[in-house]
């Protein structure tokens, strides 16, 4: 019969010829590499998906992060001995909604609290680029405040938490860098989960984004801007040759950062005149010394030591302190 054909070898078997079912061997020997080209097919449809679920999203974030604005609002950071073990900052983050618009596409999205690693960037002056430069963590920053965002609205919302510190020791060697730098770079690095409705009614989250945004604070760079000047005499005591003032001074703080330090410290005072700096004397400073964001008056105790050096520079000094005198006014009734 018709089917009789079906016992021949598969070589030989031909549906078309021997009018065999569909079936045949032959017609079933083509089909395995027709599955297997679908199936390779499939599974690199499905890696292209996942592949596009993890990066798109994470470079969209990305470039956002790159574009926001990060302000400190608050931050004070102590050092010396007593000092915390946590710094509570608030940081205000501020993004257009030009920035967060998609094309095609409106969301909000909703973030429920972070870790966050955060380092300094510390400047080594005595090695070679690119080594002079390296992150070190400082601790990591805590906060269960919600974010929210809205593609159709501008971003701006405070954000508060409490942060740990991994050694105070790595604290006073970011001050340190603090004093003598003119700015200082601190970078914060998260992994968030972003849960999201897309046209307001789409369902969808992104696990394990990374995030990471750098901010450049300005420093003190060794008061060069703005030199510490003297305020005013409090009190005034001493012999020849030596005098013990009370006095306040102008000292400026450029940066957003609180600077509380639990130690007592004692500065070199130089008066300029004439072009050269003179040594005037020592200015003790009892702890705790705050210096806040902008203009600080920390009242100190200064020795002044008349020298044959600057003995000159001592009268004038002490002439423009107290400025021309026209005579003597009487007091009293």
């Amino acid at each position: 019969g018709a089917n009789a054909s079906c016992a021949e070898p598969p070589r030989t078997c031909l549906a078309r010829r021997c009018g065999c079912p569909v079936r045949c061997w032959a017609a079933v020997r083509r089909r395995p590499r027709l599955m297997g080209a679908l199936a390779v097919g499939l599974v690199l449809w499905i890696a292209a998906c996942i592949a596009a679920y993890r990066l798109i999203p994470q470079a969209m974030i990305n470039d956002r992060m790159a574009r926001a604005i990060v302000d400190i609002s608050n931050c004070a950071i102590e050092i010396g001995p007593n000092a915390a073990a946590s710094i509570t900052p608030y940081a205000r983050f501020t993004v257009s909604k030009q920035v967060l618009q998609l094309p095609l596409i409106s969301f909000k999205a909703v973030v429920n609290g972070l870790k966050a690693d955060v380092y300094f960037q510390h400047k080594n002056p005595n090695a070679l680029p690119p080594n002079d430069v390296y992150n070190i963590r400082i601790g990591q920053f805590v906060t269960n405040d919600t974010l929210h965002c809205d593609s159709s609205t501008d971003l701006d919302i405070s954000l508060g938490g409490e942060m740990l510190l991994d050694d105070p020791d790595l604290v006073a060697s970011m001050v340190n860098d603090f004093i003598e730098q003119d700015t200082v770079t601190l970078t914060m690095q998260a992994v968030v989960t972003i849960h999201a409705h897309v046209w307001g009614w789409l369902p969808i989250s992104f696990f394990g984004i990374t995030i990471s945004k750098s901010l450049t604070v300005p420093a003190f760079d060794n008061f060069e801007h703005k030199n510490i000047a003297l305020e005013s005499l409090v009190t005034a005591h001493g012999k020849p040759g030596s005098l013990n003032v009370s006095a306040t001074a102008q000292v400026w703080n450029p940066s957003p950062l609180t600077v509380v330090l639990r130690d007592s410290f004692m500065m070199q005072v130089y008066y300029t005149w004439q072009g050269v700096r003179y040594r005037m004397g020592t200015l003790n400073v009892h702890a705790p010394l705050t210096l806040k964001p902008s203009m600080n008056y920390p009242e100190g105790f200064m020795t002044v030591e008349q020298t044959l050096e600057n003995a000159d520079a001592m009268q004038a000094f002490i002439s423009e302190y107290i400025g021309p005198q026209k005579g003597i006014v009487p007091a009293g009734g």
